[in-house]
């Protein structure tokens, strides 16, 4: 981290662009469309304030390519997913309760707080320097959470949790694991101690019945495939047979 601090400092002090940037970027942009991609990786800190100030009161959507960026602040209220992952956060604050969707993964936070976004289905938080996550909201569906330092997680009400991938982590408790998962991924994790959890994942019955779910959607996208490919062959070979029994190559073609 201390590597990390003296690369925040550099960039802020000597390369704080991304403000300036992104203005311009603005200028190139209808106001009236819904989503904000910006490709070009930005350097330093950034106010999000300046969209609704030059009337880009519409965006649902903001994704940040690949970066240096040092902060974010201010995301505008109406925003539903914000995208910003392979840069320089570490710590990101005063979300809007109109989020989603939150992909800030192979950052540096160190904390981070979404008990006031009531709404949110999907938490993409990986690769990042957390060692705890706290008072998540009950309408997550999705929640991935690997490579970080979290020892203990408490999933209790996250009844709508179907996607759960915490492999290597320092986590030794979890408690209320939702019977609903049906994704879970917890490789390279110490010996885990489930608690208030009806179903855990080294019981043979809750492991066979997770892996029959995997098993069974595998083999019907293994069928969907075995079928698409033997229509598309058939396809094929009838149209070979009707062009080479053609009196012409011109009725052939039609």
């Amino acid at each position: 981290m201390n590597i990390i601090r003296e690369q925040r400092e550099t960039i802020i002090q000597d390369a704080n662009t991304a403000q300036r940037r992104f203005i311009d970027i603005l200028e190139t942009l209808n106001k009236r469309h819904p989503e904000l991609i910006v490709r070009e990786p930005l350097s330093g800190d950034l106010d999000l304030s300046v969209l609704s100030e030059n009337g880009f009161g519409a965006i649902t959507k903001i994704v940040f390519a690949k970066g240096d960026i040092t902060s974010i602040i201010h995301v505008p209220d109406g925003v539903e997913h914000l995208e910003c992952s392979d840069n320089l956060l570490v710590s990101i604050d005063d979300l809007p309760g109109s989020l989603l969707t939150l992909k800030i993964e192979h950052n540096y936070l160190q904390s981070i707080d979404v008990s006031t976004l009531t709404n949110m289905t999907l938490l993409y938080i990986s690769h990042n320097k957390l060692t705890t996550i706290e008072n998540l909201p009950k309408t997550i569906v999705d929640l991935r959470c690997e490579n970080n330092f979290i020892e203990r997680l408490d999933l209790n009400g996250l009844n709508k949790l179907r996607t759960l991938h915490i492999s290597n982590n320092k986590i030794t408790v979890i408690e209320n694991l939702p019977t609903e998962i049906i994704d879970f991924q917890m490789e390279n994790t110490p010996t885990i101690e489930f608690r208030n959890t009806e179903r855990i994942p080294g019981n043979k019955t809750a492991a066979a019945d997770m892996m029959q779910r995997r098993q069974t959607y595998k083999d019907a996208l293994n069928e969907y495939f075995r079928i698409k490919n033997k229509y598309e062959t058939d396809e094929l070979s009838m149209k070979r047979k009707l062009y080479n029994r053609a009196p012409t190559k011109r009725m052939a073609r039609q």
